[in-house]
């Protein structure tokens, strides 16, 4: 923008909260103006102003699409491909049915960039239907989740 948007005027609290949920993602610039005038007659009341450096709004969860599964009697293996618009994946965890999360590695042994492959091998108690859920947090902590059935 051009222009500065007011979020807030004459507060008297030393602190303001911004709700980071109802900002679309994006890199954002804050200028915070001050006054002692409300204390200070106007004569001498003093005025300052700052322009933070640049925030990023990131409230978008990594995006995950799952591949076919390739089976193996009572194993499976299944490739995540999970990417993020506006910040890295840095972590990946598996599932099956519904146990406790596992972590995993991408491909590439760690996780570093905006886009990632991960592989989840697994081996199953017993025949039948079985559920691989997966999740992926971005640097901004956002969570996506997928989920994979095989049998």
């Amino acid at each position: 923008d051009k222009e500065w948007h007011v979020l807030a005027d004459e507060l008297s609290q030393t602190y303001f909260t911004i709700d980071g949920n109802r900002l679309p993602d994006a890199p954002y610039v804050f200028k915070v103006q001050a006054t002692d005038s409300p204390s200070n007659p106007a004569d001498v009341a003093l005025m300052s102003e700052e322009v933070t450096d640049s925030v990023e709004i990131d409230n978008t969860p990594p995006a995950i699409k799952a591949a076919s599964p390739a089976n193996g009697g009572r194993t499976a293996e299944v490739t995540f491909d999970v990417s993020d618009t506006t910040s890295r994946v840095v972590k990946g965890e598996y599932s099956v049915d519904g146990e406790s999360w596992q972590p995993v590695f991408p491909v590439d042994g760690i996780a570093d960039s905006a886009r990632e492959t991960f592989r989840v091998k697994v081996a199953f108690d017993k025949a039948g239907e079985h559920v691989i859920a997966f999740r992926c947090s971005d640097s901004s902590s956002n969570v996506g989740t997928s989920k994979m059935t095989v049998r």
